[in-house]
């Protein structure tokens, strides 16, 4: 075999080992930087306000100074929040098909006018979720505890 070819062919299997090579890091780079819709990762960082607890609507007048809301940091399995009157914090453990909250603490205003074990409830009961049109849903096994939407972030 010539030297020329020799030459030719050793480039070709560097040049084919190179590119493999890097097809192989710019696929599992974008992979681990990419999230799916429905992943853990699209419950984090957003102020999720309650719209309706067991199916029914959630009007202000049933809250001491504002409408409850959640804001999770599932990476670091801890949410924060407010029950319509206290604040609240704990811990939140989600998974692509999965959802618990626990050991919940809450600041000890009175709030006489204030459903919160209701809210605790739609929290604790729930075991799964789902986000879909800009709205958590969490469940309780097929029935739907809490419904929240996504609040618009301030510039």
């Amino acid at each position: 075999m010539p030297a020329r070819l020799k030459f030719y062919n050793s480039m070709n299997r560097i040049l084919f080992t190179f590119l493999l090579l890097a097809g192989i890091g710019f696929t599992s780079c974008s992979s681990t930087k990419e999230y799916k819709y429905g992943s853990e990762a699209s419950l984090s960082n957003i102020k999720w306000v309650v719209e309706k607890i067991n199916g029914l609507n959630v009007n202000y007048t049933d809250y001491t100074m504002s409408y409850p809301w959640i804001t999770m940091m599932v990476n670091a399995t801890v949410f924060e929040g407010n029950t319509g009157c206290n604040s609240i914090q704990g811990t939140v453990n989600a998974t692509p098909e999965s959802i618990s909250f626990s050991h919940i603490t809450s600041t000890k205003m009175a709030c006489p006018d204030s459903d919160e074990a209701v809210f605790f409830k739609a929290l604790t009961d729930a075991d799964s979720w789902k986000v879909k049109n800009d709205k958590l849903y969490l469940y309780a096994g097929s029935s739907i505890t809490a419904v929240f939407k996504k609040e618009e972030q301030q510039n």
